[in-house]
């Protein structure tokens, strides 16, 4: 009964130590964040340039999910107002965010979110998708 009990807790050990991995760089390849998801949102100061363009790696610690799952991300100004979303073929990759010329000419605190949802269309139906807060853009 020892032994049972020492697996299980290991085992719970070992899966709520894995955590997903994200990367957020300007188009020009000049990392801001690199850093596991968790509680702490970074603020990313960036300009207000006239073709500004965000690529967001992120790596799933969920393997077996890959292929199973879709990931899509949002951009929200401060008024919870959906500016851009681009949705990914898998629950990991590359993803090209172009900002809204708009929404840099306004001094504003934009949030990135990602959500991660089933492929099956019945599946995702089902479950209640919960927005992880990536990153606050700082627009200069």
């Amino acid at each position: 009964m020892r032994y049972i009990i020492t697996f299980i807790f290991c085992t719970f050990v070992l899966f709520a130590g894995a955590q997903d991995k994200y990367k957020i760089s300007l188009y020009n390849d000049v990392d801001l964040v690199e850093k596991q998801v968790d509680e702490n949102v970074p603020v990313l100061k960036i300009g207000s340039d006239k073709d500004l363009r965000l690529l967001v790696r992120y790596r799933s610690d969920e393997m077996n999910y890959t292929n199973k799952m879709r990931r899509q991300y949002f951009l929200f100004d401060e008024s919870d107002i959906e500016l851009f979303s681009v949705q990914l073929l898998a629950n990991e990759g590359r993803a090209e965010i172009s900002l809204p010329k708009s929404a840099l000419k306004k001094k504003q605190m934009l949030t990135l979110y990602t959500v991660s949802y089933p492929t099956d269309p019945e599946l995702a139906a089902k479950v209640k998708l919960r927005r992880v807060k990536l990153a606050l853009l700082s627009v200069e």
